[in-house]
């Protein structure tokens, strides 16, 4: 025999020993997956599974599952295998569940443009309707093996893992997964010396017990169709699964046949841990792909015939869509296809051995397979094989721990467990432990599956009476009233609540031994969720509140509690005033129907009759804020989300972002409600504020406002001086003179008052200083007023090295008896030397006396001892002080105010930041202790972060090189990091390449961060994070760094596959990699970033070739429409690129022009992408380093634009197109009304106060000028400030209407499509151009013109638009008319026709209308028609839902439909079962109208009644019967009802009427009527 040699590679961990870098667990069908089916998993149910303990021998606070196989391995779009979860839980050894965040490497919503299911979030929200989706689109494919990872609120030595698949959907469900901690996957090789033992050839050898087989298939090598085709595959081949097989053999190809009863078998190949599938659901009719499964549950019973010449037939049972099929398998011609079985019913596989091709498939397929033994010694055997009770150990472990964890969870149910049911699940479970050992078939584990499931189940539904006991408690003690409603009870509306538990409660134990445990658990939170609905229904005072005990106290709806009693006015229009007692003067009072309201200030506010509808105390209902989160997809310098557990009225927040402004996600109770902070609407997701204080919520209604005395303005007092304050002297430029005045205009003593640190008064210099070179340069000031006791100030030149060093100063009266006073020097009173634009104030002069002049004289300087260069100056008077109290001299003001009034929620932040002294702190122990020395080369490390409390502490391997260009050359170096995987420091989105920025130059410590700063507040595109660090290498402090991303396309950086776009980098830096192309009208350097270029051209040169060129070609043709100021918006991101160019200009960074480190993309996922500029990078040579070699001292008022400088005129040319400069002007006002502004100078005091300590290390280890202090952080603030009010100043202004509102269809740019813009739309056609009208939106079909057509699509467009917002609504004026519909009868099982009437008041016409149509269950809508006055307009409707229709109409020449009353349309509806009383109307809400003078108007909500009665058919049930505190039988005709006892004796024969008819009887469980119903 020939034997054939495979190296088996065992990793023993005893003898390696165990670390998270390198353990790995691999869960697959041997262990349950892909988990136990709940319910039809293709219907409405899904894969549970739960491991064994799981014990990686070291402690973790990571878990990461990759998924490496799925039920059906589907890999779209280039994507790796595809998979979807909906719950996923972690454990401790004790059961107790772990919370964590999740992250993923493949998160189909952050990645893909759409939306599938509710993200990462939806695996821990306890909603089984909501899950996970890994990436599945093509604009991002992940290629890698996707993965979650899961960081754990706490460390573990081991865990349970639990997941549900997706509902309804079991295709993407989890076969194969591997468990690691927090790493990358790495498969370990198998494999051992094996040699091909002989053949077996009879059913009996089978059933060998220790042995293992070899499948081979007998294919035929080549075949030539009837047409002349030939088809070729390997031929004979044996397998290592179904897909794949092996021409030779090898251990790989090891196959064991487990029993699995009434001699069948599931096949399973130890190596590739899979089986054999049942995939006859794959069965067409005529053939099928036959596919392998890692999962136990999903394997084939296969059998084994014995036919002639020594080979077997395969066949097995499975079922597909038309029933029960047999199907038998066949080896696959072809290679490269799906697999290489395929499966045949009796039918074709018989058509196919005779040689006809014609019978559902066109190739051979061979049926006769070959079995051999497969020789191994007993050790490789037994390492390989599974045997029966292993494997019923592997896939029972899943539901005993269900068991055990539930019964741990609930015990005996609070003694409701009255049948035993605990004890009979512990027997059950008891029961299959100790049988597991002696199985010896697949049936016996699924046998003690199916006992284990149906105690469970029986078990959960015992503890269903623990609810039911509570639900009747509340109905006992519960009192209800009916409005106005009584304090202390609960609405008889809320009775409903109650009562609908008690029926899911029957409805759920009849399904006792059906439903999974799963099921009852979420029916348990439903339960407990309706229970808390009920108890805070509670009328508190008139109104509701939410809940007993404490929450009480929380949930409390006052508007203001500081208010005391107040009183609500209910305005006809639907808005509620309120005013608080205490803010009256004297009581309110109705006078003639007028009602009056005396406020505190002398103002009285009053209501006529027709105004309001009622006034009291009592509360109106209001809204709640249901959920409250800081999201950092929307808070760029938040890492991590922070989400509130539990909204109650006080939030309190860990937050570690640095800078406090965020913007805020939360929902509200239903869609009417909005949120203010003190009186500005607060959008979520959009309204960013500083969070520094606590921040109140208001939640209520539109028009919900209270009539407040509001303090305007603070009382007036007199300020008395104290001893030693000071008053600047106001000086002018003509008080100013000086013996050596500069020979240069634009350095006269002028700029030493002109707040503008750029410009500077210089002294002689030159040529003409020669004749006065050694005379001292002194300024002489006039004061306005004689001073005694002063302080000097002067701000240095921005430039180094220009500083005085000694300064004398005199005083006179008369400009001939000078006094020297006072002699300041750098040692004695520390005058500032060194650095460039350094300030300097005086102590307190005294000059002996009254004086009017002063003369400030240097007798020594840096540059020269008369070389004087300032470029401020000022005098400050020292006041001598007073012993005056302060007197007020005018009271505060007060003014009525309204404002809203509510629910209030306050939100504190606690800033992480603030509270630790340090930033993280990062090591990189590079190994042999080496040190980073080149750019060209990494070296291996190990590199660690301490969160210090603020971030999560992170430990990987890492490569370290050089990086940078002129920043390379500093002793203080820059480096690049890269990760073996994608990792997440510091919370960041996860990637492999990182850089540590050093920020060497002298003042640049913050400059990147205020720059990245700016970038994320402008929305540039794929704006890099910067975080703060101390980085010590080889345990040696090497200064202050920035860890931030490398720009590049990747998933932390560009976030575009390579494939599908490329990344540019301007830079005239020459690269040994990747050579410049200089191209264009403007010989811009391209240099191509991304893809590599060099590395496609080994692989594929022609591609690399073909991208190059179309490279280049974009890049010329972008050039081009610059130049020409045509076309812009056809092939650059206009919108990207003004962004990019705001950073850049706000910073003034001049680099651009001359450019280095300018990058652009091109997006390409899509057809028509376009150049976009970004990400920024690199601004060590902003803030005007370039021009004066210092930061923030000067250039507030000078152009990025430098044409001096630059042979590149592209920018200048840019900034003067049309296009571009509107773009820019938008960009510009949507920051500056952000308050960017205000939200930047934050940051920077939040960043310094974070690092200074950081900063002050790092100017001890590099020198004083390489730290930041409080001056350089105040001098930056304002230059920032500066600048960009310049900038703004400066701009053109531009109409942005069509930039602004973007939604397709909003011809009148309010954000929202209604039937408005129709109408807009038909009035231009007519030639009535309203007042706010879009032409671009009009053409909405973009066709270039505007026609009927486009009216017809906005029509179509409104039918799926959102419904216009609460505050939309609200300030829509009210139409003079009424819509309505009369009450009517609907007779069960018979149509019904409703019309609905506009009644028009004033003549008040209207010519388009649109309202959504509401109806309860068991009405429905068959058609909905337009009345008679609607004859020659437009008329469309659309369900929206199984009860929801939206109906739109218009005019084609906006003729108006009616001046009267009329019928507008006709619903045609019919109910198929009896409707509770309470909720028989149709409601019409969301109505907006368009009148006679083309504006919009709307209608208030109708709700038609309707009554039911019965049909004469007899084919519906005429009377609707539920339980609760009694038997309630609602009743469309009289008839008689029979109740039966559980047990079937009769308790009550009756006759009842129409209407509803309350049985009283005893608590217990009754049949009336053939319905069975419960009474407590």
């Amino acid at each position: 025999m020939k034997k054939y040699l495979l190296s088996l590679v065992f990793v023993m961990s005893a003898v390696l020993g165990v670390n998270a870098q390198n353990w790995s667990k691999i869960l697959s069908g041997a262990d349950g997956l892909p988990g136990y089916e709940m319910g039809n998993v293709n219907y409405d149910g899904y894969y549970s599974f739960a491991s064994t303990l799981i014990e990686p021998g070291v402690s973790t606070d990571k878990v990461r599952i990759t998924v490496l196989e799925t039920l059906t391995n589907e890999a779209p779009n280039g994507n790796n295998i595809v998979f979807a979860l909906s719950e996923l839980n972690v454990y401790d050894k004790n059961g107790n569940p772990v919370a964590y965040t999740a992250s993923s490497n493949a998160d189909h919503n952050s990645l893909s443009y759409s939306v599938d299911g509710g993200g990462l979030p939806a695996l821990s929200d306890e909603d089984y309707k909501s899950y996970f989706h890994s990436m599945w689109a093509d604009n991002n494919p992940v290629t890698d093996y996707h993965y979650v990872e899961l960081a754990l609120e706490k460390s573990v030595e081991s865990f349970y893992i639990e997941w549900a698949t997706r509902l309804r959907l079991p295709k993407n469900s989890p076969t194969k997964v591997a468990i690691t901690l927090g790493t990358d996957y790495v498969p370990e090789t198998v494999g051992g010396e094996f040699s091909l033992g002989d053949a077996v050839t009879t059913e009996q050898e089978l059933a060998a017990g220790k042995q293992l087989f070899v499948l081979r298939g007998n294919a035929v090598k080549f075949f030539t169709a009837a047409n002349g085709t030939t088809y070729s595959g390997s031929g004979p081949i044996y397998m290592q699964f179904a897909e794949e097989g092996d021409v030779e053999p090898s251990v790989a190809n090891s196959m064991q046949l487990i029993p699995a009863g009434d001699g069948r078998y599931l096949v399973y190949w130890p190596v590739a841990e899979r089986f054999l599938a049942n995939s006859s659901s794959l069965f067409n009719g005529l053939n099928g792909w036959q596919y392998s499964t890692n999962s136990f549950s999903n394997a084939a019973y296969v059998k084994f015939t014995a036919v002639d010449g020594g080979y077997f037939e395969m066949q097995y049972d499975g079922e597909n869509t038309n029933g029960p099929v047999t199907l038998y398998v066949g080896a696959e011609l072809r290679d490269g296809v799906d697999s290489k079985m395929k499966t045949f019913d009796l039918f074709h596989k018989e058509a196919l051995e005779q040689g006809d091709y014609t019978q559902g498939f066109a190739l051979p397929v061979a049926f006769n397979w070959s079995i051999y033994k497969a020789e191994l010694d007993d050790a490789t055997v037994d390492e390989m094989m599974i045997t029966v009770p292993q494997l019923a150990q592997t896939h029972l472990a899943t539901i005993m721990n269900k068991a055990d964890n539930n019964l741990k969870a609930y015990g005996n149910h609070n003694g409701y467990c009255t049948g035993g049911e605990d004890s009979a699940l512990r027997s059950a479970v008891a029961s299959v432990r100790d049988n597991i050992p002696s199985m010896g078939t697949v049936a016996e584990i699924k046998s003690a599956e199916t006992s284990i499931f149906q105690a469970l189940s029986r078990y959960m539904s015992a503890g269903l009476s623990k609810y039911e006991a509570q639900v009747n408690t509340l109905l006992a003690n519960s009192t209800f009233s009916q409005p106005p409603y009584i304090s202390g009870t609960y609405p008889e509306s809320s009775r409903s609540i109650l009562e609908g538990v008690l029926s899911t409660i029957s409805g759920a134990k009849e399904k006792a031994g059906v439903y999974t445990a799963e099921q009852y658990v979420t029916i348990y939170k439903q339960i407990e969720r309706e229970i808390t609905q009920f108890q805070e229904t509670l009328v508190e005072n008139g109104g509701t509140s939410g809940g007993d005990g404490e929450d009480k106290e929380e949930e409390t709806p006052e508007p203001e509690p500081e208010d005391g009693e107040v009183v609500y006015v209910y305005l006809s229009n639907g808005d509620v005033d309120a005013f608080a007692k205490s803010s009256l003067e004297g009581d309110y009072y109705i006078e003639n129907g007028t009602l009056y309201f005396p406020l505190s200030g002398g103002e009285t506010k009053y209501y006529a009759k027709e105004e309001y509808d009622s006034c009291s105390t009592v509360r109106p209902l209001l809204p709640r804020m249901t959920s409250f989160k800081f999201n950092n997809k929307y808070n760029p310098t938040l890492n991590v989300d922070v989400v509130c557990d539990s909204v109650t009225n006080d939030i309190d927040l860990n937050v570690n972002a640095i800078g406090k402004w965020l913007t805020a996600s939360f929902q509200l109770s239903d869609d009417r409600a909005v949120a203010y902070v003190d009186t500005v609407l607060q959008v979520s997701k959009e309204t960013c504020q500083s969070f520094a204080d606590m921040v109140s919520y208001t939640v209520t209604y539109p028009g919900y406002n209270i009539i407040k005395l509001i303090k305007v303005q603070d009382e007036l007092w007199t300020n008395p001086q104290a001893n030693g304050d000071t008053i600047e002297v106001a000086l002018t430029a003509d008080m100013l003179s000086t013996n050596k005045p500069s020979q240069m205009s634009s350095e006269s003593l002028a700029n030493l008052l002109d707040d503008n640190p750029s410009t500077i008064f210089h002294s002689t210099w030159g040529s003409a200083n020669n004749a006065t070179i050694n005379v001292n340069t002194y300024i002489k000031i006039d004061l306005p007023e004689p001073i005694e006791n002063m302080q000097l100030y002067y701000k240095c030149r921005p430039q180094r090295n220009y500083n005085p060093l000694v300064l004398e100063i005199y005083a006179s009266n008369d400009d001939n008896d000078w006094k020297l006073v006072r002699t300041l020097d750098y040692t004695n009173d520390n005058l500032p030397t060194g650095g460039s634009g350094q300030e300097y104030t005086s102590p307190t002069i005294a000059l002996g006396g009254s004086y009017s002049k002063l003369k400030i004289e240097q007798t020594s300087g840096e540059y020269s001892k008369n070389h004087c260069a300032l470029s401020e100056l000022r005098i400050y008077k020292v006041l001598a002080g007073t012993t005056e109290e302060p007197v007020k001299i005018q009271d505060a003001v007060y003014e009525n105010r309204r404002v809203p009034f509510g629910r209030v929620y306050n939100v504190d932040v606690n800033w992480l930041t603030d509270n630790i002294a340090r930033v993280p702190r990062i090591d990189i122990d590079i190994e042999d202790g080496l040190f980073v020395t080149s750019k060209d080369y990494y070296l291996k490390a190990n590199f660690r972060i301490n969160g210090n409390g603020v971030y999560e502490n992170f430990e990987d391997s890492v490569q370290i090189k050089g990086r940078g260009n002129s920043s390379w050359s500093h002793s203080k170096k820059p480096y690049r990091l890269k990760f073996a995987g994608k990792v997440k420091p510091f919370g960041l989105t996860k990637g492999k390449s990182w850089v540590l920025l050093a920020n060497a130059q002298e003042g640049s410590l913050m400059a990147n961060a205020i720059a990245m700063k700016i970038a994320q507040m402008a929305g540039a595109k794929y704006t890099n994070h910067i975080i703060p660090v101390e980085l010590y290498m080889n345990g040696r402090y090497m200064g202050s760094y920035m860890f931030t991303e490398k720009v590049g396309m990747a998933n932390n950086s560009v976030d575009i596959d390579e494939s599908l776009g490329y990344l540019v980098e301007l830079d005239t830096y020459t690269s040994f990699d990747e050579p410049i192309n200089t191209t264009g009208v403007y010989g811009l350097p391209v240099k191509v970033s991304e893809p590599d270029l060099i590395e496609l051209n080994e692989q594929y040169p022609d591609s690399a070739k073909a991208l190059r060129a179309r490279i280049l070609k974009d890049s010329q043709a972008m050039q081009s429409a610059v130049s020409s100021g045509t076309g812009l918006e056809d092939v650059m991101d206009v919108d990207a690129t003004a962004r990019f160019f705001l950073v850049n200009d706000l910073v003034l960074n001049q680099e651009i022009n001359h450019p280095k480190s300018t990058f652009y993309f091109k997006d390409e996922t899509t057809p028509g992408g376009k150049i976009a500029f970004g990400p920024v990078w690199d601004f060590d040579w902003g803030f005007d380093y370039e021009n004066g070699r210092s930061y923030c001292y000067s250039g507030t008022t000078s152009s990025v634009v430098k044409t001096s400088m630059s042979k590149y005129m592209f920018w200048e040319d840019l900034t003067n197109v049309e296009s571009f400069r509107k773009h820019y002007y938008k960009v510009w006002k949507e920051f500056v009304e952000d308050n960017s502004i205000a939200e930047l100078q934050d940051y920077i005091d939040s960043y310094y106060n974070f690092a200074k300590t950081s900063f002050q290390n790092n100017a001890n280890e590099w020198g004083y000028y390489c730290g930041f202090r409080e001056d350089d952080r105040d001098r930056a603030k304002q230059w920032v400030a500066n600048r960009a009010a310049f900038i703004y100043r400066n701009l053109g202004e531009y109409d942005i209407e069509d930039l602004i509102h973007v939604l397709p269809g909003d011809v009148n740019l309010n954000d929202y499509i209604t039937v408005h813009d129709v109408a807009v739309i038909i009035a231009y056609i007519e030639g009535n151009e309203y007042k706010r009208f879009s032409r671009e939106k009009a053409d909405f079909n973009k066709d270039g013109y505007i026609n009927h057509a486009d009216a017809e699509g906005v029509a179509n467009e409104i039918i799926i638009a959102d419904s216009p917002s609460p505050l939309y609504k609200y300030n829509t004026p009210y139409a003079v008319g009424e819509l309505y519909g009369n009450d009517f009868e609907l007779a069960l099982g018979e149509d019904g026709v409703i019309p609905l009437n506009l009644m028009s008041y004033s003549g008040e016409g209207y010519s388009a209308l649109q309202f959504d149509v509401r109806v309860p269950d068991g009405v429905f809508v068959d058609d909905i028609v337009p009345g008679d006055v609607l004859a020659g307009h437009k008329f469309v409707y659309e369900m929206l839902d199984m009860n929801t229709y939206r109906v739109v109409i218009y005019s084609d020449n906006n003729t108006t439909f009616n001046n009267s009353d009329d019928v507008v349309v006709n619903i045609k509806a019919s109910a198929m079962s009896v409707v509770e009383e309470d909720a028989r109307s149709i409601d019409v809400f969301n109505v907006y109208a368009v009148n006679n003078n083309n504006d919009e108007v709307r209608f208030d909500d109708v709700s038609i009644a309707f009554g039911q009665s019965t049909c004469i058919s007899g084919l519906y049930a005429t009377a609707l019967i539920k339980g609760g505190d009694c038997i309630t039988v609602t009743a469309l005709e009289a008839q008689d009802v029979v109740v039966y006892s559980a047990d079937g004796r009769l308790v009550r024969r009756m006759r009842v009427g129409e209407g509803t008819t309350r049985i009283e009887l005893p608590a217990g469980m009754y049949v009336v009527n053939g319905t069975k119903v419960l009474v407590y």
